[in-house]
């Protein structure tokens, strides 16, 4: 399950997320009525929340069944951490709807995701398709995928716009440190 096949994943991952910033692009390009760009602004903020929170819930079960004390320390911190995604979907519905009752349905999407995030990998692992850690493989690599693509795609367009002097710098030291991690880890 890894090499060829990793790659794969990591295209997946990256093919992904450039499929829904596209879409996305796409369906607010089409509709010309402020309130129509609205909606595709909360439907697609919220669609990036919940996916990055799938695979918040991913990172959790990944590490829990690599080593469960850092697994533990890991939920400690996603569990911090989604305080604030559910700040902002709460921030973004609440601007739009105007009507705090429905405060209540995107907080309870972004505890499924999660959820989802931890119960899909186990669910496989406990199929005939995937034995053991196996089902890392596929997940963490379309994980890679995505954090590559919004490397890659969003931050370094983001900083070469701000014409940030030590962006690069910090780009080629980050792939630099990864290069000499990869290299002693095998």
């Amino acid at each position: 399950m890894g090499g060829t096949s990793s790659t794969l994943y990591i295209f997946s991952g990256f093919l992904l997320l450039f499929l829904i910033q596209t879409l996305n692009r796409s369906i607010s390009c089409t509709h010309h009525k402020k309130h129509q760009n609205h909606i595709t602004t909360v439907s697609g903020s919220m669609a990036g929340i919940l996916i990055h929170s799938f695979f918040d819930g991913l990172l959790i079960y990944s590490t829990l069944l690599f080593n469960q004390y850092i697994g533990i320390a890991v939920l400690l911190g996603i569990m911090l951490h989604k305080f604030f995604d559910g700040f902002i979907l709460s921030t973004i519905t609440y601007t739009y709807y105007g009507n705090s009752k429905k405060l209540f349905i995107p907080i309870s999407l972004l505890i499924l995701s999660t959820l989802l995030g931890i119960g899909v990998p186990f669910a496989l692992s406990e199929s005939s398709l995937f034995t053991g850690k196996s089902i890392l493989v596929p997940f963490l690599s379309i994980t890679a995928g995505i954090f590559l693509y919004i490397s890659t795609v969003d931050l370094i367009t983001l900083s070469n716009l701000k014409n940030d002097r030590f962006a690069g710098f910090f780009f080629l030291f980050g792939i630099s440190v990864f290069i000499l991690l990869h290299s002693f880890s095998h």
